[in-house]
This record gives C-alpha cells, structure tokens and sequence, in this order.
C-alpha cells in the first residue's frame, strides 16, 4: 500500500506524499477518534511561516476536496487495485471516483446519508477548531474506519 502514499518532487525524485500517509493513517491506525480529528484539521489547514495553524476552518477550504479526494481513493479505487480484485470493472470505478463529491458533501448526496461537510458544519459556513474536533469526532466518526467510509462510498455509487 505505500505505493499509494508516493508522489514525486520537483527534480521528479520519488517522495512521500504527506497527505496520502496521514490519511492512511487516519482510516487504518488505531488512534483515539479526537487524535484522528485533529490530524484531519492539521493537514486541511495550513502552517504559517511562524508555525502556527489557523484557528477555524471554512466549509468551503480549497483543501477539502484534494484531502477527502486522496482520502477515498485510498480505501476505495487503491484498495481494490492492491487487492487485485478482478471482480469490479473500470466504468464501477469511474462510479466510485464520480461519487466522492456525494460523500464528501461538496455535492447533494442522493442517499440521504450524513456527508463529512453536513456532518462537520451543519448549516455554518465557517467553524473553530474546537468544534470542528467536536462535530468530527460525534457526527463523522465513520470518516475514519476504511472498511465503513468504502461502503458508504459503494452505496453512493451504487456498485
């Protein structure tokens, strides 16, 4: 599975994606939940050159959809890919990648399941770190368990 945690820097030299590894982390370490929440919030906001992070975060950050997207891939298409299941075909795939914006709340879910966004934010476009912590630990705990975050992403997809 590392190899799913591996990009390549600026000389094109092989590296580790840093997201990629904490959100490997985040669904397959056996961490406390407010442990997981705070990872979550780390790699979603950015250090300032003092080193500290921001105290809130937007429903609309410009790193939702990269992490959540780099999030599912993970135990989703990557998993089967390590797996080397023959059983889903490419269009079930292209279903599963298509529907990560459902999941994630950066589109309507059809399935009228809680998305991470819905779940963490609720109808604020804007939230502190510590109900952040709060809202992800008590209404996304499923975000951070792979084998539950895969079916909700299966079921969206219908596949």
């Amino acid at each position: 599975m590392t190899k799913y945690c591996e990009s390549r820097d600026q000389v094109n030299e092989p590296a580790f994606n840093y997201v990629a590894l904490v959100c490997m982390g985040l669904v397959h370490c056996q961490s406390k939940p407010k442990e997981k929440a705070e990872a979550l919030f780390n790699i979603l906001q950015e250090v300032d050159s003092e080193g500290n992070t921001a105290t809130q975060i937007s429903a609309q950050d410009k790193d939702w959809k990269p992490v959540m997207d780099t999030l599912f891939n993970l135990v989703s298409i990557n998993a089967i890919e390590a797996s080397q299941c023959n059983s889903y075909e490419q269009d079930d795939q292209v279903d599963l990648q298509e529907n990560f914006d459902s999941v994630s709340g950066w589109e309507e879910a059809g399935d009228g399941e809680t998305t991470v966004i819905d779940g963490i934010f609720s109808v604020c476009s804007r939230v502190g770190y510590e109900v952040f912590i709060e809202q992800a630990i008590s209404q996304t705990r499923w975000v951070f368990n792979a084998n539950t975050l895969r079916k909700r992403i299966w079921k969206e997809a219908g596949v």
